[in-house]
């Protein structure tokens, strides 16, 4: 048996060979390694591996394009010497020929990859939150379903522009919504395929066709809310509503200026009344996720009904005192035929702007809607906090209610 000046051992592999092969001496730089190669002299580039723990396997290696690219070819158990000699060669054979067989491979792969995989894959990873990873499933399963069995490479310019239209012509900002997503989940997959030198495996997301065409809908944010004068209004379609609870949801988040989301998964245990505060934890904040807010004597009295009513540890539970996971959509849908078209994140605009009308200053207004800020203006939330900004939320709520009373209702229903 030859050995290399790298202290490999070099001979022709046989079944006498393979069978016998023993294990990295202990000690020797191979044993600290994990493994000890024998190279096959007939077939250079071909060798068997052998682990401290005795697992034999056949492997190939070669360069290609002054990089070692190695093979494993399978397990001696099930491999004999000829056979793995002969794929050895194969192998061999491609890089002749000027081919690269684990690109290939990969490529291969990555050629299977579908869009639902992409999909799970991205929704999996911890990146996006739990509430994006249903936003993402909802567009997919809904706007792009008949692509989601279909590899990401067969998905070309065209089919996104034609697709694209298609639901622009339904809803604008929905086409928008619906790509972005796509963008980000294409993009997150060719990533994570890259080969070895970086080099991407998958082509550019095929939305540059929207980008270059400058196809994407202008976004328009919402501006809706509900005016000062038509307060009266909609507080009375409020308390036509059926489910008292429903009612005071839509109040609490009146006198609040907080998301939905962040209403429906209140606890309870988060209302404390001794300093008057609510506090809002695991919010959509990206800066502040959790944060206290000062309540106003109106807010508490909201909060005090709303404790008397249901079961369950979640202030506006549902009817088994569990978190709701889209809250009164029904009684959304009742108040947008009686008042008018309505969201709830209508109430947060609605707080803003009363904010605004009641002169409170911008930092504190930012900080009691617990907006995201570049600058961290918003962290550090305390009893310090809440003193200073428990008169600005009192003034707010002193002049949604001046306005609820300030004229006599005669439509409930408002224009638009």
């Amino acid at each position: 048996m030859l050995t290399w000046d790298f202290g490999m051992s070099i001979c022709k592999l046989s079944k006498p060979v393979v069978k016998n092969a023993e294990s990295p001496q202990v000690g020797t730089s191979d044993h600290r390694r994990g493994y000890r190669v024998i190279w096959d002299s007939e077939t250079p580039g071909f060798g068997l591996i052998v682990t401290n723990k005795g697992i034999k396997s056949y492997i190939v290696r070669a360069r290609i394009k002054g990089k070692e690219r190695r093979h494993t070819l399978g397990r001696s158990a099930v491999l004999g010497p000829d056979v793995a000699r002969d794929l050895a060669r194969a192998w061999l054979g491609k890089i002749a020929e000027g081919r690269d067989p684990v690109e290939e491979k990969r490529l291969d792969a990555v050629s299977g990859i579908t869009l639902r995989q992409a999909m799970e894959t991205y929704c999996a990873s911890g990146r996006p939150r739990e509430s994006t990873q249903e936003l993402v499933r909802a567009r997919f399963t809904s706007r792009l379903v008949v692509w989601l069995d279909l590899p990401l490479i067969r998905i070309n310019e065209d089919m996104v522009e034609r697709r694209f239209l298609d639901i622009g012509e339904e809803t604008p900002a929905d086409a928008n919504i619906t790509f972005r997503y796509f963008r980000v989940v294409w993009n997150f997959a060719k990533i994570r395929t890259e080969d070895s030198t970086g080099k991407a495996m998958l082509p550019d997301c095929p939305t540059r066709r929207l980008t270059k065409g400058k196809l994407w809908k202008p976004d328009i944010r919402r501006k809706r809310a509900v005016l000062p004068h038509q307060l009266p209004a909609f507080i009375q379609a409020v308390d036509a509503l059926p489910d008292e609870k429903a009612r005071l949801f839509f109040k609490f988040i009146l006198h609040t200026g907080c998301r939905a989301s962040e209403a429906a998964g209140l606890l309870r245990k988060d209302i404390d009344h001794r300093a008057g505060a609510v506090h809002f934890i695991g919010t959509k904040s990206r800066s502040n996720p959790e944060f206290s807010f000062p309540a106003s004597r109106q807010l508490l009295e909201v909060i005090r009904q709303a404790e008397e009513v249901g079961i369950g540890d979640y202030l506006f539970g549902d009817l088994a005192g569990n978190e709701r996971d889209n809250p009164f959509a029904h009684e959304v849908t009742l108040l947008s035929k009686a008042y008018g078209k309505f969201g709830p994140h209508d109430l947060r605009r609605t707080y803003i702007s009363m904010g605004n009308l009641a002169s409170v200053p911008e930092i504190a207004l930012k900080k009691l809607v617990n907006h995201s800020q570049k600058a961290n203006v918003t962290a550090g939330y305390d009893a310090a906090d809440l003193a200073m900004l428990k008169p600005h939320a009192q003034r707010i709520s002193d002049l949604i209610e001046s306005h609820l009373h300030s004229a006599d209702v005669i439509s409930i229903k408002r224009a638009g």
